[in-house]
């Protein structure tokens, strides 16, 4: 009896060691495959900034300039569809056109036509009329309103919403005074 406890208290430190061993490549392994990539779609992180938006009006003419700013700071590349921002008593939509240009429609209105500045040649419209953003990318939109008309009141917190592929980002603004 006692010789057959001996050789179970050997068997068993052979199978604790070959677990360790296994436990210990595996980690290997899957240290080895994060860092050379293999699993990069498990990474990817969808990040956006837009904490430096703005819309300043002037009080009396009505003129106002609006600048969203979107910065990619994720992993994946961006491919945002439209947006929707918060206007006095409506909802305004910003889509996009291939010539990185944009319109601010309330309706079937258009309130504005603006200019899309990204930060290097690979921020495009695709075809789709989606606005592409690389991951360390960002993109600005600016438009001026000259109609007199205060399409925002001032000082007043405002929301917008960026709808993109794979889900959309919340934001607010605040309007400011010339």
């Amino acid at each position: 009896m006692k010789k057959l406890k001996k050789n179970m208290k050997g068997i068993s430190a052979i199978i604790v060691s070959l677990i360790i061993l296994a436990v210990s490549l595996g980690m290997a392994v899957a240290y080895a495959s994060m860092m050379m990539g293999w699993f990069s779609g498990a990474s990817a992180m969808v990040k956006i900034d837009t904490s430096d938006t703005k819309v300043i009006q002037h009080p009396s003419t009505g003129y106002t300039k609006l600048q969203i700013v979107i910065r990619n700071l994720g992993t994946v590349t961006i491919k945002i569809s439209n947006i929707l921002i918060d206007i006095k008593n409506a909802q305004g939509n910003i889509t996009f056109l291939p010539s990185l240009t944009f319109t601010l429609k309330q309706g079937n209105t258009e309130i504005m036509t603006g200019k899309i500045y990204g930060s290097s040649s690979s921020v495009i419209v695709n075809s789709d009329g989606k606005l592409v953003i690389p991951p360390g990318e960002s993109a600005t939109l600016f438009g001026e309103i000259t109609d007199g008309r205060n399409y925002w009141e001032i000082n007043e917190d405002y929301r917008g919403t960026i709808f993109f592929e794979g889900g959309v980002k919340d934001f607010k603004y605040t309007v400011e005074s010339y």
